[in-house]
Parts: C-alpha cells; sequence; structure tokens
C-alpha cells in the first residue's frame, strides 16, 4: 500500500531556529494560517463512495460466511486462506455474476458457499452503471501460522503502520517482555 506524503500547514511564529527535520530528512514547514484560539474549521465528512457501500452490504454476510469456514474447518482443521470475488452490482441490487477470481483455502465448498453469499447480498441499487470491485474474505483460525496471518494482513493493507524510527535510523528499544519484528 502507498501513501502519500502530505505536508501540513499548521500554526507557528517564524523565528532564526532551524526548521525541524523529519527522520526521512524532508523539512517541516509550518505557517500560521488563523489566529490563535480560533477553532480549527472541521473537514466535511466525504461521503461513501459506492464501494464503501457496496463493501457495507457485503460485510453484513459476515455471519454466513463465518458458519462457511467452520465447516470447512470440521473437514479440515488446519484450512485458511484467502477468496477473492468480483462483485458487480446491477441496477436491482444483486450480484448475480459474482465470481471467484483467487482462492488460496483449497476447499471447493467454502469457496461455492462464499461465491453463493455474495450472489445473495442485497446492495444498495447503485448510482451509476458499473459498480463494481473486488472483495477479499480472509480465512484464519488459531491453528493458522502467525506469519500467514500477517502476510494476508499485509496484502489488503490490514496492518497498523510501523513504529517511528528515531533520529539515527534505528526502531525504538521495545519494552521489556515484547519482541518486535519486521
Amino acid at each position: 500500500m502507498i501513501l502519500p506524503f502530505l505536508l501540513l500547514l499548521s500554526a507557528c511564529p517564524r523565528t532564526s531556529d532551524p526548521p525541524p527535520q523529519s527522520p526521512a530528512g524532508a523539512t517541516l514547514i509550518q505557517v500560521r494560517t488563523q489566529e490563535p484560539g480560533a477553532p480549527a474549521p472541521t473537514p466535511a465528512p466525504k461521503p461513501p463512495t459506492e464501494w464503501d457501500r457496496m463493501a457495507t452490504a457485503i460485510d453484513q454476510a459476515r455471519p454466513q460466511a463465518q458458519a462457511c469456514y467452520e465447516a470447512a474447518l470440521g473437514r479440515n482443521p488446519l484450512a485458511y486462506g484467502e477468496v477473492l470475488v468480483d462483485v458487480s452490482v446491477n441496477a436491482e441490487g444483486r450480484a448475480p455474476g459474482a465470481t471467484v477470481v483467487l482462492e488460496t483455502v483449497a476447499d471447493d465448498a467454502l469457496v461455492t458457499c462464499v461465491e453463493g453469499i455474495v450472489r445473495n447480498v442485497a446492495f444498495p441499487v447503485p448510482k451509476t452503471s458499473g459498480a463494481s470491485g473486488r472483495y477479499p474474505f480472509l480465512f484464519t483460525s488459531d491453528r493458522t501460522p502467525a506469519e500467514v496471518i500477517r502476510a494476508l494482513q499485509d496484502r489488503y493493507g490490514l496492518l497498523p503502520p510501523p513504529p517511528p524510527e528515531d533520529r539515527r535510523g534505528r526502531m525504538p528499544e521495545a519494552e521489556p517482555g515484547t519482541v518486535v519484528t519486521w
């Protein structure tokens, strides 16, 4: 996941001190844009996108997908993986052509079950024609290796941001009793 860098313009008086440096060597520029004590303007909330509305509808089918996975665990207690579904919502708010484009669970019944769930979701009627996207279902249990869970989370941008580096370019010391991995 590539995150754009953001230059923040905030309030500070002009001084002769050198500007602060970020760990990456970029200069932070600060400019006073309002009177001290004035409340900062609150940004207007962004309206949900077509994909946000679709993903919310799929999220509501999570209990059914969990039931499919629990059945798969009954067949193979070590089952884990992902099922990536291509979703295209029609004018009636249905996705009859939802198809799995990637699966790593090696359980045909689970894949078929997930595909059926998505086809039966009642989506909001799209505001524009051709509302589509790919939705990942990630299936893990307490028996799934930690490195597999981390790889799946990393693939779909579900990991928290890494801890900041200190000024010498090293990771900060971990608290006693913890292990830092990266």
